[in-house]
């Protein structure tokens, strides 16, 4: 198993950046890294993603990911950037062996039973469930029955309530974003609200 790798599976969360704004996306991971979340996602959408990659792949203690990749194009970028893994919203094989020629973990975004076991064959690491179900605890569980070697990272509506559910029924590790931060009206969340339901959060991933 790649390192990187099993020092994501032992943190257990993904805090995914996605903001309008370069300097919200400064403001949030700041808060992020307070409330202990080290593995920080900056989605391709933000602006000036890749220099914002590079930045934070110079702190220690911060696992740096690019995310909503959609090209082996893109894929290039982020690890010149220093992603230290790739996340896709959707499946593209071409994405997954980009990532792997740079040897960095990979997460292919899979829905259907097709699409998760194509995915694990390619080589990811991960597979990102996306878009969730309603009821993604069961979701989870039901998926472990035929697939038990591959590893789940579900994406969507996941909070400090669901967390450790999710990762009971099956889950190795969640995708955490607008919960963490954004408001219920889509207005980006305080710096200080953004650092206690990252707290909260480890706080649930953690418990015994």
């Amino acid at each position: 198993m790649k390192p990187t790798l099993s020092r994501m599976l032992r943190h257990g969360v993904i805090a995914v950046v996605r903001m309008e704004t370069q300097q919200q996306a400064a403001r949030a991971i700041e808060a992020m890294l307070q409330g202990g979340i080290s593995i920080i996602e900056i989605t391709w959408t933000t602006p000036n993603a890749a220099a914002m990659l590079q930045e934070i792949s110079q702190i220690p203690e911060v696992i740096p990911g690019a995310g909503t990749i959609l090209t082996a194009e893109d894929a290039r970028v982020a690890a010149a950037a220093g992603a230290a893994f790739v996340a896709s919203p959707m499946l593209d094989l071409e994405v997954i062996n980009q990532t792997e020629r740079h040897g960095l973990v990979s997460m292919a975004g899979a829905f259907t039973p097709t699409e998760i076991l194509a995915a694990w064959r390619a080589g990811a690491d991960l597979v990102k469930l996306f878009p969730m179900l309603p009821d993604p605890v069961k979701h989870i569980a039901t998926l472990r029955g035929p697939f038990p070697d591959i590893r789940f990272a579900p994406s969507g509506g996941i909070t400090e309530k669901t967390a450790r559910p999710l990762l009971q029924a099956g889950a190795a590790m969640l995708n955490v974003g607008s919960w963490l931060t954004h408001e219920p009206n889509g207005s980006a969340s305080p710096p200080a609200t953004i650092t206690e339901r990252a707290r909260k959060l480890i706080e649930a991933v953690r418990a015994d």
